[in-house]
């Protein structure tokens, strides 16, 4: 369906709800064309395509909210949905908090270089794509590989009672190159990007190729405290976890480890950090929340001091302050995580290690206590003891056990260069440099 068809949807949708008594209501539909080709074993395995759409809808009724979703644009089956979510509403308590959705309309500016037709031009390409960057792969080390291209276009349209109607399209691709090379010897590489300028598969084969190739030279290390160098793979990962804690609504239950940190020194004066949402080519950029209201960036560390959190309307009345621009209907959410750049060349960042670890990748970070901030990650790939700036060897069945408060306050220097970030393991798009943390928890797996 072109923008204009959803938006008319969008307009029947609302008047149907209208006609039925909802005042408060707000029409999100997400469409959106896409592919993803899967390889193993140096050759692609699995190829899909997608076309959907998705009607989601947020009923204010009599300070109760429902929220539902529907997967057809068929305007007979989201008119029976509606019937089903108001009797829900009817039946529900009041919210507390109830808040309504703000009144527009607004200006928007859209996200720079955010549409690219020629990505989904890649469908008759993906064999070269593929190709190009397994063989950069074999070429750095790497003696097989798997992984995902997935891309597309995805068209998005909010309409409200508050007079919001808002449209954007964006397109993206994302590559994940894992190479393997002896035994359980691997390393992943990642490209991403809104347009084909910016997309790499020739960087995240050698990448991934490298790593693998590195990390087949292993030897044992003891648990305990280590400086770490975090990969920007790695930093995605668990920075993007102290975005999330920044949610206003998460500090007003007492949820999060930042709960009356505000204003609060948390981290050292090397670490700032914001939500982007309008940083240009980057995935996850959007002109506006999913109230209607405009996206901005928020600084919510600076230079170390926690400055803001994330809010949508209800969070922003709540805390007497306007909204950031972060709804989430429910619970205010990060569009984009940005962590600063700092002074130092990567290579230069190494030197800095006297005895320490480089984690090129992890998986699987949880928390053990939300309130507390205590987490664990298992380290994947290549993961590397190194002495006065040289890698000596690759160690396995490591695990990061730490908190993410003392994990902040050990920040000790950033690179200068930021790299994108989006994978499964990074669900949240990033733009993150090489972090150094000093003192760090390190466990070990039981065999």
């Amino acid at each position: 369906m072109s923008r204009e068809e959803l938006l008319e949807l969008g307009e029947r949708v609302l008047k149907l709800a209208e006609s039925k008594g909802i005042r408060d209501l707000a029409v999100l539909i997400r469409s959106s064309k896409s592919w993803m080709v899967r390889f193993a074993n140096n050759q692609a395995t699995i190829i899909k395509h997608w076309d959907e759409v998705r009607v989601s809808v947020r009923i204010g009724y009599k300070k109760r909210i429902v929220i539902g979703t529907v997967t057809s644009a068929d305007v007979n089956e989201i008119d029976r949905a509606l019937d089903k979510f108001l009797a829900i509403a009817k039946v529900s308590k009041e919210n507390p908090l109830y808040t309504p959705l703000p009144e527009g309309p607004f200006k928007y500016e859209p996200v720079e270089r955010s549409y690219d037709k020629r990505v989904l031009e890649l469908v008759n390409k993906v064999d070269d794509v593929i190709k190009t960057a397994i063989d950069e792969a074999l070429t750095s080390g790497a003696k097989r590989c798997a992984g995902q291209l997935s891309f597309g276009e995805r068209t998005k349209v909010l309409v409200t009672t508050g007079g919001v109607k808002a449209s954007e399209i964006a397109t993206s691709i994302t590559l994940t190159v894992r190479g393997f090379s002896d035994g359980d010897a691997s390393g992943t590489g990642v490209s991403c990007s809104r347009t084909l300028d910016d997309f790499n598969p020739e960087e995240a084969g050698t990448r991934a190729g490298r790593i693998a190739k590195e990390a087949s030279k292993v030897d044992n290390l003891e648990a305990g405290k280590y400086d770490l160098i975090l990969d920007p793979l790695v930093v995605s990962n668990l920075f993007g976890y102290v975005l999330g804690a920044t949610s206003a609504l998460g500090v007003y239950m007492k949820f999060s480890y930042f709960t009356d940190l505000l204003g609060k020194e948390v981290s050292t004066s090397a670490l700032t950090i914001a939500d982007s949402p309008r940083e240009p080519r980057v995935l996850g950029s959007t002109s506006f929340d999913d109230e209607g209201i405009p996206t901005r960036n928020t600084v919510v560390i600076e230079r170390g001091v926690l400055k803001s959190l994330l809010h949508n309307s209800m969070t922003a009345r709540l805390f007497n302050v306007k909204s950031t621009g972060n709804a989430g209907w429910i619970s205010p959410s990060p569009r984009v995580l940005k962590v600063s750049p700092g002074n130092y060349k990567e290579e230069e960042l190494f030197e800095e290690v006297k005895r320490g670890i480089y984690v090129s990748n992890n998986w699987y970070t949880r928390y053990q206590n939300y309130r507390e901030g205590t987490f664990s990650s298992v380290c994947r790939d290549g993961v590397f003891y190194v002495e006065s700036g040289e890698l000596k060897f690759a160690v396995r069945g490591l695990r990061i056990s730490d908190n993410f408060l003392s994990l902040l306050k050990n920040v000790k220097a950033l690179s200068n260069k930021l790299y994108h970030v989006y994978w499964w393991e990074s669900a949240l798009p990033s733009i993150t440099p090489y972090v150094l943390v000093s003192n760090v928890n390190i466990t070990k797996a039981l065999f």
